[in-house]
């Protein structure tokens, strides 16, 4: 029976060896092809760029991807010949012979070469529908939609659902900050962080600042994705706080563009129409020479009133009524328009919510002390 156990171990890992060799063979085709694509992709651009940008862009967009997946396929391989040499060590410590080890090492270096000393030969010789027959065999998706570890993401978002966002940060920056999938979930924690921070802190803006690096990042990788969208506008209308009227004016009009980009792909988004109520307030509540700048300024200034904030507010409460911090602006908005009885209302259950708020929750304490005062002198 030993002897048995003893015997198939060998063949066991040889097999393991065989399939990761096989693997690494088809990546490294890939790689050749996408290195060619990437390459025709350049020139056409090139040629492109003063006869047709819109076409041009959109070339662009897919050359980025494309470039993506050749450094993830890199990495990969990388790590299979890592995991490859320790199976190798475990099978020459079982007398498993050096010669061939070396043999099939060198036969997958010159594979993995073709990328440099053969790319343009082996892409000739393969083409676009081989492409994507090897890539299904791989893995049963298309090599572009490749992400960031699944499990790694679904840890940072637990992290994130319970308000640990200090540790979900740590956990971020031991990723791939060249992934959006990881860049646009910096940019949340680092937007939950400075919500918890009074607005004279210096933190705040330095978290929002490097909040906004990260979307940026994101957003010109993968500006099409819904969570990109709202984060990048997100940190976008956040940073308007510490703006001068000019700054604000012109951000504010990026933050509105962005939001409208978002809504159209998820019109009922809670944490969007909270921010585009948000924007409203804000906007409604510019004094006379604000506004005169404005005009100054952009001829057509930012329009909005206190029953558009009111009416996305209101909206925000269908879905999620227990949202503290949304009851409090619609409370603010109702103040802002004289009707101090649902102002006062709506203050109160901000408050009553805010006491039920999980500890870990700190972002909303701000609102919870400015609420408490609010209701203290309605009260009054």
């Amino acid at each position: 029976m030993n002897s048995n156990s003893k015997a198939s171990s060998p063949l066991g890992t040889a097999i393991a060896l065989a399939t990761a060799g096989a693997v690494m063979t088809i990546q490294s085709a890939i790689i050749a092809i996408l290195y060619r694509k990437c390459a025709k992709l350049t020139q056409i651009i090139h040629n492109l760029q003063t006869k047709n940008s819109n076409t041009s862009h959109s070339l662009r967009n897919e050359l980025v991807i494309l470039r993506r997946t050749v450094l993830l396929l890199e990495r990969r391989i990388a790590q299979s010949e890592t995991n490859r040499t320790e199976m190798a060590k475990t099978e020459m410590d079982d007398g498993l012979g050096r010669h061939e080890m070396c043999e099939e090492r060198k036969a997958i270096g010159r594979v993995a070469s073709v990328n440099s000393a053969s790319e343009g030969e082996y892409a000739d010789a393969v083409d676009d529908e081989d492409f994507f027959k090897m890539n299904s065999k791989m893995n049963g998706t298309k090599v572009c939609s490749a992400v960031a570890d699944s499990k790694f993401l679904e840890q940072i978002d637990r992290l994130h659902e319970t308000g640990k966002h200090s540790e979900a940060y740590a956990e971020l920056m031991k990723g791939n900050r060249e992934e959006p999938e990881v860049l646009w979930r910096l940019a949340r924690v680092c937007h939950q962080m400075a919500s918890s921070l009074e607005l004279k802190d210096p933190r705040k803006r330095e978290l929002l600042d490097e909040a906004h690096r990260y979307a940026t990042s994101a957003y010109d990788l993968r500006g099409t994705e819904f969570n990109v969208l709202k984060w990048m506008a997100a940190v976008t209308g956040s940073r308007t706080d510490f703006l001068g009227t000019k700054e604000k004016i012109e951000q504010g009009n990026r933050f509105k563009e962005l939001l409208d980009k978002a809504l159209a792909i998820n019109p009922t988004e809670t944490t969007l129409l909270h921010m585009r109520g948000r924007l409203a307030y804000s906007v409604a509540g510019l004094s006379w020479l604000e506004r005169k700048a404005a005009a100054a300024l952009f001829g057509n200034p930012p329009e909005a009133t206190y029953d558009d904030a009111i009416a996305d507010f209101l909206l925000v409460t269908q879905h999620k009524p227990e949202w503290a911090e949304n009851l409090m602006f619609l409370g603010k908005a109702y103040l802002a328009k004289g009707d101090k009885k649902n102002a006062l209302s709506y203050l109160e259950k901000a408050v009553a919510e805010n006491s039920a708020v999980d500890e870990n929750e700190e972002e909303e304490s701000e609102w919870l002390k400015e609420a408490k005062q609010l209701v203290k002198k309605l009260g009054k």
